[in-house]
């Protein structure tokens, strides 16, 4: 009998230190590669980093522009640090009645990045053309608003992000006009380059309704600020792998992530109050023989809050697909740096008590604490065996 009491206790013992061992990173892999990195500036049109020939990099950061300068064709800047040039690229129109300018289309449809910035020569932008954008081949684009101009939620005519693109078919993929959340669903399609990738938006106050609808080749869109995300905004994004909501952000439209299956991490700022019916609908029905019943097709795995589960309980969901938990694996409840401070599982957000045990039974340090537990009782066992042998 004593034999087998040693026997267990030391089998707990190897698994209290394995398991510890886990929370060690490894070091034990040999990098034999001893990096050189050139002193000169390597560039992209993204930003510049000092580069070793094995393709390492470090003190990556974005461009530092100066102001724009006249060229014989266009318009320039050049960015302090690495000397990256950045043409602006554009057919400008200065409308007299708003005292803006309105962007016509692009001088080189061959370039891979495109910017239209707020305001030029301290005139705002205020409206970009339809199909300003066609025939480019971009990787990316930077507007300072989606569709034509910025909207509120009552404007009639709300267009959508491949406005700027016209109805090309070359090369592209679809995107239906959706009208406003209370008009007519038009059959008008825009075509938008399906080598873009990366989107960014400005600042702006509304997203309107179907703003990214079925923009399935875009894996990354950020929104520097938005109060308002509008119905369907990203309905059918497919390509999207992950979104962070800003900061800011005060309520989510019905339908919004509907269909975007595909996005396994979401950033939700505490500043939200509201979010709509189905925002994050995706379930599939499947028939198999005499049964009937709906399953997930979301890949949704992390949920990044940015508030306390008090804030958290008090957000208005429209519905039970309202919810991304309803999908995702992971809760996690982020600090004002934006560093994880608990972790909890799938779960129900409606039991308080178990949301605070479930989230401080995955806290990495209970992991140390158990760890502690096992070895204090191996002492007492090895102790207890010697006393009464």
């Amino acid at each position: 009998m004593k034999k087998f009491i040693l026997f267990f206790l030391g089998f707990i013992s190897l698994f209290a230190f394995t398991s510890c061992s886990f929370l060690e990173e490894d070091s034990s892999s040999e990098n034999t590669h001893t990096h050189s990195f050139s002193d000169s500036w390597t560039y992209d049109y993204d930003c510049h980093y000092h580069e070793c020939e094995c393709g390492e990099k470090i003190d990556a950061s974005e461009h530092d522009y100066g102001e724009y300068y006249t060229t014989e064709n266009d318009y320039a800047r050049k960015c302090k640090i690495c000397g990256y040039v950045d043409y602006l690229n554009l057919n400008l129109l200065y409308d007299n009645d708003t005292s803006s300018y309105i962007v016509q289309g692009v001088i080189n449809k061959d370039v891979k990045k495109i910017e239209v910035p707020t305001e030029f020569n301290g005139h705002e932008i205020s409206k970009i053309k339809s199909g300003a954008f066609s025939g480019c081949k971009l990787e990316k684009i930077i507007l300072p608003f989606v569709g034509d101009k910025k909207h509120i939620e009552t404007d009639t005519n709300q267009y959508p992000f491949g406005y700027v693109f016209g109805t090309s078919k070359s090369g592209i993929s679809q995107q239906y006009y959706a009208g406003t959340s209370a008009g007519t669903y038009l059959t008008q399609k825009y075509g938008i380059p399906s080598t873009l990738t990366n989107v960014v938006i400005g600042d702006i106050d509304y997203l309107q309704y179907g703003a990214f609808i079925e923009c399935k080749y875009i894996k990354n869109i950020k929104i520097n600020h938005v109060s308002k995300i509008g119905k369907s905004a990203f309905y059918n994004c497919t390509g999207l792998e992950s979104f962070d909501i800003p900061n800011g952000t005060i309520e989510i439209g019905s339908s919004a992530f509907k269909g975007a299956i595909n996005i396994k991490n979401i950033s939700i700022p505490a500043s939200i109050t509201k979010i709509g019916d189905d925002a994050f609908y995706n379930m599939s029905y499947v028939s198999a023989g005499r049964q009937s019943y709906f399953e997930s097709i979301s890949n949704l795995e992390n949920v990044y809050y940015q508030g306390t589960l008090d804030n958290w309980s008090k957000i208005e969901f429209g519905n039970y697909h309202s919810n991304p938990m309803r999908y995702a694996s992971n809760f996690y409840l982020l600090d004002n740096n934006g560093e994880i401070e608990y972790r909890g599982n799938n779960y129900s957000l409606s039991n308080e008590f178990y949301h605070y045990i479930s989230i401080y039974l995955n806290n990495k340090m209970m992991h140390y604490y158990v760890c502690i537990v096992f070895l204090f009782l191996l002492t007492y066992g090895i102790m207890y065996i010697w006393e009464n042998r």
